[in-house]
């Protein structure tokens, strides 16, 4: 879904009122000011985005390897780190291919790539919505409901999705003259597919702000039950609100389900409703912050704007679609294995162990060689 354009090409474009010259060159000035500032931040971003999301494929595939549960959250937490990663290669891609050589149908393979790994990105963090949300609200019923078979099925489809709706315009449905136009992803997607695009995006992104305003209805709901069972039994007011009460109690009772806590919620633990308020205005936030914008101004665009003329409104809508809000929208792929893998306690855990013990086995293995060469 970004905005790729010929790196040397100026936007040239008629105004309805082209009288006002200065407000021209002033908008010729930010189109150039917008083109350097992708250039230049774009790598920056795959220098993030590939090794963070690498490293979340790897450790997952190691963690499924092992048999570690819960295998479905890995499976989806996975999917979603690998279409992020294609995200990164794919805008790679865009920064090294050579510009004498590029065409439109390098240009819809560019765009097509890119739109479906957010596409399949945005689906996997649905999925990972939809996965936390049955694990908290109906524990008991999460084995029968998310079992690998289903998981994968749900991954593939999500590849499916992405993959038709991204290359779309490669198999045929694009705008008409595209040879001649730069190389944006408003100019090449016929309008109706961006609509399409846009609203298929949309509806993950609402069910995860859903699902997760749910769970934290749930927490807070807990919160109260469980202070008025401490009112109940007669606890002191502070003992309560350490819940050191509740955490003695819940030492008896097994627990094999920690690794897919988003926050404590079992009914002999005490709730951490602020961490529950935090990790859900921070998810639904990056969603809002990163791609909403861009969505929003897409709609915009195609509603309001013609292709072959420019308003000063949509020529602003324009540069801002193909340049900062598409950098704002890439952003997303660096947040995601922020927000759904190192914040996730069993991933997190899994790798320090892990890299704990390679430290341990590099650092004996050169003192056992320092020893024996020392001897000699």
């Amino acid at each position: 879904m970004t905005n790729t354009w010929h790196r040397r090409s100026v936007m040239h474009v008629p105004l309805e009122n082209a009288s006002d010259t200065d407000w021209c060159a002033c908008f010729d000035e930010l189109w150039r000011f917008s083109q350097t500032l992708y250039h230049y931040v774009i790598p920056f971003i795959c220098v993030a985005i590939i090794p963070l999301n690498l490293s979340v494929v790897i450790s997952c595939a190691f963690i499924l390897k092992r048999g570690k549960q819960p295998t479905c959250t890995y499976l989806f937490m996975g999917n979603m780190a690998l279409s992020d990663l294609l995200t990164g290669i794919s805008l790679l891609f865009d920064q090294l291919f050579p510009y004498a050589h590029q065409n439109h149908y390098i240009c819809e393979l560019k765009i097509g790539m890119y739109a479906t790994s957010m596409m399949t990105s945005v689906y996997s963090l649905g999925l990972i919505g939809i996965d936390r949300f049955i694990y908290i609200v109906h524990g008991l019923q999460y084995q029968r409901l998310i079992y690998p078979f289903r998981a994968k099925i749900l991954i593939m489809m999500t590849w499916f999705i992405g993959g038709t709706i991204g290359f779309l315009p490669l198999m045929g449905w694009h705008n008409t003259n595209v040879e001649s136009k730069p190389c944006w992803y408003i100019n090449t997607v016929p309008k109706e597919l961006i609509i399409l695009t846009t609203v298929l995006g949309v509806i993950p992104l609402l069910t995860v702000l859903v699902l997760y305003s749910i769970i934290l209805h749930h927490a807070l709901k807990k919160i109260c039950e469980v202070q008025s069972s401490w009112l109940f039994r007669g606890l002191p007011v502070n003992e309560a609100k350490s819940g050191s009460s509740c955490k003695k109690q819940s030492k008896d009772v097994p627990n094999h389900h920690n690794d897919n806590k988003l926050f404590l919620l079992s009914p002999l633990e005490y709730p951490r409703c602020s961490k529950a308020i935090r990790v859900v205005l921070f998810t639904t936030g990056c969603f809002v912050v990163t791609w909403f914008p861009y969505l929003i101004a897409c709609l915009i665009y195609v509603s309001e704007c013609d292709l072959e003329k420019g308003s000063r409104l949509c020529m602003t809508l324009k540069m801002a679609i193909s340049s900062p809000l598409a950098l704002l929208g890439s952003l997303n792929s660096v947040l995601n294995p922020l927000i759904y893998a190192w914040w996730h306690k069993g991933f997190r855990g899994y790798v320090k162990e892990n890299v704990k013990k390679t430290l341990v086995k590099k650092i004996s293995t050169i003192s056992l060689t320092h020893s024996d060469s020392s001897s000699n």
